[in-house]
């Protein structure tokens, strides 16, 4: 299951821009969070291509930039204690507009920057029940509310501390910090009380992959006879029900393979454990169809995440 949507853009940088000023990056116990500390002496600066997320918390002062390149242009305002939000496979080149005194320099922009991995980010989809168009990673910037900005502090400490409770608790704060950033940019538009018939039969499914999901089973569950609902889950979705179910395994697949991974458990028996846990009948037919999405063997995979 693709439980988020990005935006990607490839900006060139044809001009050369002042690089960002030296960044400090903190040791961090987390594999899928790591912090850096940037200063941005400007007035114009460059960001490389990454491919994780960057949510960047800015420190002080307020500043206003413009974002150029190849059919991107697009001026963000960005307030102190404000967020930046720059997804994956973007580069970007700004250019500040922050008004200064004659003759002086503009003050420099201090951005701390949380560095997220997309296998972190599709898990914390996944246990928040945020679901497929729901979470749309643009390029933007968010006045955090007060839980947002502390959810933000509260992970700041945590790496700078060196990640004192370990690896999952510096993991479940930036999934805490994602899921709540999901939901600010994203409110749910379905009042309380109400559920969504393609999003109840996505939470059926996701609940019950071990178990056969027939199709008539999931057209009852959304109240409507098959023919519509393929069709209204598809448009819903941009999957047909069979490659949504295909893709929900796969993904948590995934999940159980990177956690074997990091208790370090061989594979042999383990890889068809994952398989049955997963809904697929054998070990074979989960290793074609995990290739087919992911573009390698599960052992292969699971090897790249270290």
């Amino acid at each position: 299951m693709q439980a988020f949507t990005i935006v990607r853009e490839r900006v060139a940088m044809n001009a050369r821009p002042a690089l960002l000023d030296a960044a400090h990056r903190v040791p961090s116990a987390s594999a899928h969070v790591r912090l850096s500390i940037l200063h941005v002496n400007g007035p114009d600066y460059a960001m490389a291509r990454s491919d994780c997320l960057r949510i960047s918390l800015n420190i002080g002062p307020a500043f206003k930039t413009e974002t150029i390149g190849p059919g991107l242009n697009d001026v963000l305002f960005c307030d102190r204690n404000g967020l930046l939000i720059t997804p994956p496979d973007l580069a970007l080149r700004h250019r500040s507009t922050h008004v200064r005194e004659a003759g002086k320099a503009p003050p420099p922009a201090r951005l701390v920057v949380f560095v997220i991995s997309l296998e972190l980010l599709a898990a914390c989809c996944v246990e928040r029940g945020i679901r497929h168009g729901e979470f749309v990673l643009a390029h933007q910037a968010i006045l955090p509310n007060s839980v947002l900005l502390s959810l933000a502090q509260a992970l700041l400490a945590d790496l700078s501390e060196g990640s004192p409770d370990g690896a999952a608790e510096t993991e479940f704060l930036a999934k805490a910090l994602l899921a709540r950033i999901a939901r600010q940019a994203h409110p749910p538009a379905q009042p309380v009380g109400e559920l969504n018939p393609v999003v109840a039969v996505q939470r059926h499914i996701d609940a019950n992959l071990t178990t056969p999901l027939l199709l008539a089973e999931l057209a009852t569950i959304a109240g409507m006879s098959p023919f519509h609902f393929c069709r209204v889950f598809r448009d819903a979705t941009g999957k047909s029900p069979h490659q949504y179910i295909l893709n929900a395994r796969v993904q948590a697949a995934c999940r159980l393979l990177w956690t074997a991974g990091e208790k370090g458990e061989k594979s042999g028996k383990r890889i068809l454990d994952i398989a049955l846990a997963c809904g697929f009948g054998s070990s074979s037919h989960f290793s074609t169809q995990f290739k087919r999405h992911m573009g390698k063997s599960p052992l292969q995979w699971r090897a790249s995440q270290r």
